[in-house]
C-alpha cells in the first residue's frame, strides 16, 4: 500500500472565492492539492534520488507513465470514469486561439473561462517522455498506468461524489 502522512496547515489563508465563484475557495484549494499530489510525489522521488545518489545529481529526468494518450483519449477516459456523456468536437488551433483570447478577457469577470490562451499554447505541444530520456525506471520507480489511478482522482466528479454508486459499485473512500 501507499504510505501516507497527515499535513497540517497552520494559519493558512484560503481565498473566499475562486474561479469567480463566491464561496468556492476551499473547494478549489482542495482540488488543486488532490491533483498536485502525483506531480509532487514524482518530483520528490527524483529529488530524493539525486540527493542520495551523486550519479543522479545534475541529470535531467523526464517523468511520465507507461502510456501515451491523445487529448481525445484522455477526455474519453475521463468521461467514462465519471459516467457522463459529452460531445467531443475537434477544434482547429486558429479557432481555439480565438476562444483562448476571449477566455483571457473573461478572467477579470466573475465567470470562469472555458479555456485561456495559455492553455491553448500548452495543447499545441506534445507532453511525452522522449525516447532514450532518463525516466522513472532510472530512479528505481515503476511507472503506473493511468487507468487504475484515474478513479482515485475523479470520484468527486461522479454525481453523488465518492459515495456514488455506479455500474462498478460504490467508490472506495480514498484518504
Amino acid at each position: 500500500g501507499w504510505k501516507t502522512w497527515e499535513l497540517f496547515f497552520d494559519e493558512v489563508r484560503v481565498p473566499l472565492s475562486a474561479g469567480g465563484v463566491e464561496g468556492n475557495g476551499l473547494k478549489s484549494t482542495g482540488q488543486f492539492l488532490e491533483t498536485a499530489r502525483a506531480h509532487t510525489a514524482a518530483r520528490s522521488i527524483g529529488l530524493a534520488q539525486a540527493a542520495l545518489d551523486p550519479a543522479a545529481a545534475g541529470r535531467d529526468y523526464e517523468l511520465g507513465g507507461p502510456g501515451v494518450y491523445t487529448f481525445k483519449d484522455l477526455m474519453t477516459l475521463l468521461l467514462a470514469e465519471i459516467s457522463r456523456r459529452r460531445l467531443l468536437v475537434n477544434v482547429p488551433f486558429g479557432l481555439a486561439g480565438l476562444l483562448g483570447r476571449m477566455g483571457d478577457l473573461m478572467a477579470v469577470t466573475p465567470f470562469a473561462p472555458p479555456i485561456t490562451s495559455d492553455q491553448v499554447a500548452l495543447l499545441k505541444a506534445d507532453n511525452v517522455v522522449a525516447a532514450g530520456a532518463l525516466g522513472l525506471a532510472d530512479l528505481g520507480v515503476n511507472a503506473t498506468a493511468l487507468e487504475p489511478i484515474l478513479p482515485t482522482y475523479l470520484y468527486t466528479y461522479l454525481r453523488g461524489g465518492q459515495y456514488a454508486v455506479d455500474a462498478q459499485g460504490p467508490m472506495p473512500v480514498v484518504g
